[in-house]
């Protein structure tokens, strides 16, 4: 039946849900990146950051040095989809030493038209996700990740090039998606894997915590009263 169906049609969607961090971190001080996306293509990289900074955007298509994690290629029902990399070289502190991401464009009220030179040192973490047994002709993998690291921006056009810039600590949170075709019993995957950034938002046990709060206060009134 499936050799008669398109392979749109034929399409299908494994998401599990995106586990979102608290925002209140009194340590952390890295800037969480609110929307934008990171997308691997044919070994090359494209990004656009949103945050408290403003835009920035990597329109060059960088060939970075990347550590994948293992993962299945191909893969079968029961093999493990992984989608973490990281671009190395990393210290035994972390983000210290930074490869080169590109160039691209930013966006800010002080500077709309600046464009800059990228380096940094990113890492992204995916949950592993099991392939699912299916005989589907197409699927999408999508499965969340979480992200850390640093990003220098020096302006290289306007009166500032060569001289300024920014530099910030990054982190956020979002959903990693990889389409897969099946190619005989197993599935090949084409293309590279997107990851869009979301928004984080209050983990539910901290909601929970508030809400308790607010009955709380609910329940003193009414005893005033």
């Amino acid at each position: 039946m499936h050799k008669h169906v398109g392979v749109a049609a034929m399409a299908m969607v494994m998401t599990i849900g995106v586990v979102r961090p608290a925002l209140a971190d009194p340590v952390d001080t890295a800037t969480w990146v609110t929307s934008g996306s990171y997308l691997t293509q044919s070994g090359r990289d494209f990004f656009t950051f949103t945050g408290a900074f403003g835009t920035v955007r990597q329109t060059s298509g960088a060939m970075p040095e990347k550590t994948l994690a293992s993962t299945c290629t191909p893969c079968a029902p029961g093999d493990i989809v992984n989608l973490s990399f990281r671009h190395p070289p990393f210290d035994a502190n972390g983000f210290s030493q930074f490869v080169d991401l590109g160039s691209g464009q930013g966006q800010f009220v002080n500077n709309p038209a600046a464009t800059f030179d990228f380096s940094g040192s990113l890492k992204f973490r995916a949950t592993p996700v099991a392939f699912p047994d299916t005989t589907f002709e197409s699927l999408t993998i999508a499965t969340p990740f979480r992200f850390r690291g640093w990003l220098n921006a020096m302006f290289n056009s306007g009166p500032n090039a060569g001289g300024g810039g920014f530099g910030a600590r990054l982190r956020g949170v979002g959903t990693a998606t990889q389409l897969f075709r099946r190619d005989g019993n197993v599935y090949r995957a084409i293309g590279g894997t997107t990851y869009t950034i979301n928004a984080a938002t209050p983990e539910p046990s901290s909601l929970l915590l508030l809400g308790t709060g607010i009955a709380a206060l609910a329940r003193r009134a009414r005893r005033r009263s």
